[in-house]
């Protein structure tokens, strides 16, 4: 939400483009952090590559299509992290790289293997939405779809403890 919401002088947004497990991490103090935006550009920014950059297992069909300046890429990406947060198993893991291929350029994603409370699963399809014009539109509503949520607590000091533990 912070990386979309901070305008440039131009009223441009940063776009991370490359959103995944990777590149999520947990400070000492429990907050969850967005590294590596070696990819990212602001929304108003031109690419002049032929290469697609991010990760093809989290990359929505837009993406593919060059189309990398709504920050509703980033947000599909969040929605196959929540997808693996409530699953357990890699989202859109274990398959061959062509299906992997078909399955961005579709906007597919695999159905979850366990059942989950209803909002949780309507939050993951909103964020995972193969049409961006449909998608859940900013971090902040997918963040207030959470809040909203009875089972929402906020978690930041057991992870602490669990990083503070392993660090």
């Amino acid at each position: 939400a912070y990386a979309h919401e901070l305008e440039s002088a131009r009223g441009s947004r940063i776009v991370h483009r490359d959103v995944s497990p990777q590149n999520v991490m947990v400070s000492t103090s429990g907050e969850v952090k967005l590294m590596d935006f070696g990819i990212a550009r602001f929304s108003t920014e031109e690419t002049n590559s032929n290469m697609i950059k991010g990760k093809l297992q989290y990359m929505p069909p837009e993406q593919l299509a060059r189309q990398t300046r709504e920050p509703t890429i980033d947000l599909f990406a969040v929605g196959g992290i929540l997808h693996e947060l409530l699953d357990g198993k890699r989202f859109r893991g274990n398959v061959t790289h062509d299906v992997l291929l078909g399955m961005a350029i579709r906007g597919e994603s695999p159905p979850l293997g366990v059942t989950v409370p209803e909002q949780l699963a309507r939050v993951r399809k909103g964020l995972l939405e193969p049409d961006p014009s449909k998608r859940i539109g900013s971090a902040r509503e997918a963040l207030s779809l959470l809040y909203d949520w009875p089972g929402y607590r906020n978690a930041s000091m057991k992870l602490e403890d669990l990083v503070r533990r392993y660090v």
